[in-house]
């Protein structure tokens, strides 16, 4: 539903309202009793002065939270001490598991790596020996073309 936004009062209930307000203003002393004997005062030098109160001004936030700070700043240094630990060991924890993630990513790689330098030091050796059995292949066939010559 669509909340009726405010009106104004029109001219004739502005003018009803002002009139019962001072009915209700003159009749305000209708109950009183007027003839109430008070005792003399024998301090008729002393004037009697109704003083105004300031009102109180409400803190504003920041003074409140500074002066409790103030007051109680040894209360809020220890569990501040202890959450800035508490967050530093589990920011640590996490470094901690991601360089124990790139340790075994590393080794790993490291695994790899000498299978493959085993596999290719294992074709240098059937190379190598290939080398030797051409050199004396080599040597042979040099030898008969000497012979021959």
């Amino acid at each position: 539903m669509r909340s009726k936004k405010h009106t104004g009062k029109s001219k004739t209930e502005k003018d009803n309202y002002m009139r019962a307000i001072q009915e209700t203003q003159s009749d305000s002393t209708s109950g009183v009793e007027v003839g109430i004997a008070y005792d003399a005062s024998d301090d008729s030098n002393i004037e009697y002065k109704h003083e105004k109160r300031q009102k109180t001004r409400r803190k504003s936030t920041t003074k409140i939270i500074v002066e409790n700070l103030k007051e109680n700043w040894i209360a809020y240094l220890i569990p501040a001490f202890f959450a800035i630990a508490i967050v530093g060991i589990i920011d640590m924890n996490r470094d901690i598991g991601k360089l124990e993630g790139k340790v075994e990513l590393i080794h790993s790689d490291i695994k790899t790596m000498s299978t493959d330098l085993k596999g290719i030091s294992s074709k240098m050796n059937t190379h190598d020996t290939e080398i030797v059995q051409n050199k004396n292949r080599l040597d042979h066939v040099e030898e008969r073309l000497k012979i021959k010559r």
